[in-house]
């Protein structure tokens, strides 16, 4: 029944019964067991099939013995599921998705580009986590409730606590602000748990320890406790063992009632992970202070509450993420045993003066004309100025056509070739890596070089003013720093190559002798419309 079918992780190699594989688990182990075994192989016919099933319990036994004080190889047995088994399905038995994760890891990093490439599919499962999908266990799609169109103020929708959450009247303005009291710290405790158990706050009983509720697993619960050293200046001896109430207590001694460093941790990956674009923590806080009167402690008490609800996705828009918010805000009331009360739109009186009542279809109806007849007047100045108003969103559309085609075009590059690709291609020029040089001894190294150069590729050919006043420009700016540089190149000059190298190096032992004879000397003028002479004797009129 395991032959073939059971990859123990000490040898990442398939159950077998055959000598070698005994031999393999005994190389590894050192069992004296397996030792005593494979010294009696063929005395006491281990290899027969009436010993088989004796000698499959033995290395049972012991590759699960030995795979406790040894190091496993996960990583060999997650290519022999990947590649020799192929599998379409790989389903983790356990209380928690560990190697589920790593698996998943695996697949995106080693398997996910050949997958695809085949059209080939693999589903990862946790029996704890996934249920219903490893079971077939699905629900059929519920059809959409008839809604009926006609208003019912006495029904409140089933998320908002009415007792807790009063809905803002016609006239009302900024929700009235509360008392802005600190984070107790029983609250982060609890956040920090629920954060590490996959559970909700109020499914955290306060009368139970961390070891009760993290089940027997020391490495959760190291994790907590490192956790809260993070987060608060100091934690008692044993916390572990201590009633949630009771370590609440302890940890609010000395504790300064705002996030710690973990805590805002979490809330920044909130932010950060789920909620739309622009909508920052600053924007959050902003509205929870406009809508309900929250102030900045209780604002990071409900973002830090929120951590424990996580939307599956990060949310669409701004509209979705704020009626999000406003459900937490129900959970956080409740908890703190508080009543909140909602702002009205922006720009509303909360005075509570008296004036005139218009209907909200009537005002929406006059808005609407007031902004037909404004853009009425918009084109009529238009016109006259001879611009067409619609300018700006013709070239907004063009200019997002264009953008669709490049990235289309982006896109096909990188199904093709991968994001290896494109990122390998790019520019590396850093123009704050540039450098400039400034300085005459530095000046004349490069007028040396760039010579030097011009000769090998044939860009010299005739002795004139110009290479004389060059060679005139290096001698006065020549130091013993030069004439080592100098020698470097031309010791490396290999005449082999060609008459250019041949007439390079020549040129440049006559330049470097020249140049030992100058320098100390003051730098010199010299006219070369009347007087063309060089420092340099050479056998060849010219450098051809």
């Amino acid at each position: 029944m395991l032959i073939g079918k059971y990859i123990p992780n000490l040898i990442a190699k398939p159950f077998d019964t055959s000598r070698d594989y005994t031999q393999i688990i005994y190389d590894q182990t050192s069992s004296p067991k397996l030792g005593k075994v494979l010294s009696n192989w063929d005395k006491e016919n281990w290899g027969s099939s009436d010993n088989r099933q004796q000698l499959a319990y033995i290395i049972l036994v012991e590759l699960l013995a030995y795979q406790f004080a040894s190091p496993v190889r996960w990583i060999q047995t997650q290519d022999l599921l990947f590649m020799h088994y192929n599998f379409n399905r790989l389903i983790e038995i356990g209380p928690s998705p560990t190697l589920t994760g790593m698996a998943m890891r695996t697949l995106k990093s080693k398997y996910e580009r050949i997958d695809g490439s085949l059209s080939k599919i693999r589903a990862i499962l946790c029996h704890s986590k996934n249920g219903k999908e490893i079971y077939y266990q699905y629900e059929d799609a519920v059809e959409a409730p008839i809604v009926d169109d006609s208003p019912d103020v006495s029904i409140a929708p089933a998320h908002v606590p009415v007792a807790t959450l009063i809905p803002p009247s016609a006239t009302s303005g900024p929700a009235v602000s509360i008392e802005d009291v600190s984070i107790p710290a029983i609250d982060i405790l609890l956040v920090i748990i629920a954060q590490k158990l996959k559970k909700k706050v109020d499914e955290i009983p306060i009368s139970k320890t961390i070891k009760d509720l993290v089940g027997g697993k020391s490495t959760m619960q190291n994790e907590i406790l490192g956790d809260l050293q993070q987060e608060f200046a100091s934690a008692p001896e044993k916390a572990e063992e201590l009633p949630l109430e009771e370590l609440g207590s302890a940890l609010g001694s000395g504790f300064s009632g705002s996030l710690g460093k973990y805590s805002t941790g979490l809330v920044s990956r909130l932010v950060g992970g789920k909620m739309p674009g622009g909508f920052n923590a600053s924007a959050i806080k902003a509205y929870l202070a406009k809508r309900w009167g929250l102030g900045s402690l209780r604002s990071d008490a409900v973002l830090l509450l929120a951590t424990t609800v996580e939307p599956p996705k990060r949310l669409a828009s701004e509209a979705e993420a704020k009626s999000w918010l406003d459900n937490v805000v129900s959970i956080y009331s409740q908890r703190a045993g508080i009543q909140l009360s909602s702002g009205g739109p922006a720009g509303t009186s909360g005075s509570g003066s008296s004036g005139g009542v218009i209907n909200s279809e009537e005002f929406l109806q006059f808005q609407t004309d007031q902004n037909k007849f404004a853009a009425q007047q918009i084109e009529v100045y238009m016109r006259y100025l001879g611009r067409d108003s619609r300018a700006g969103e013709l070239a907004f559309d063009k200019e997002r056509s264009n953008n669709l085609a490049l990235q289309a075009r982006l896109d096909s590059i990188t199904r093709e070739h991968g994001d290896a690709y494109l990122d390998g291609i790019q520019p590396r020029f850093d123009p704050l890596k540039a450098r400039h040089f400034d300085s005459s001894w530095n000046w004349a190294r490069q007028d040396a070089l760039l010579m030097y150069y011009d000769i090998i590729h044939g860009n010299l050919k005739t002795i004139d003013r110009e290479i004389t006043a060059r060679c005139i420009a290096i001698l006065n700016r020549a130091d013993p720093d030069l004439l080592r540089y100098m020698q470097y190149h031309i010791d490396r000059c290999d005449p082999s190559k060609g008459e250019t190298y041949k007439l390079a190096k020549e040129f440049g032992r006559e330049l470097i002798k020249n140049t030992q004879e100058v320098i100390g000397n003051p730098p010199m003028y010299k006219d070369g419309k009347f007087q063309i002479e060089l420092f340099f004797i050479f056998v060849h009129v010219s450098l051809q």
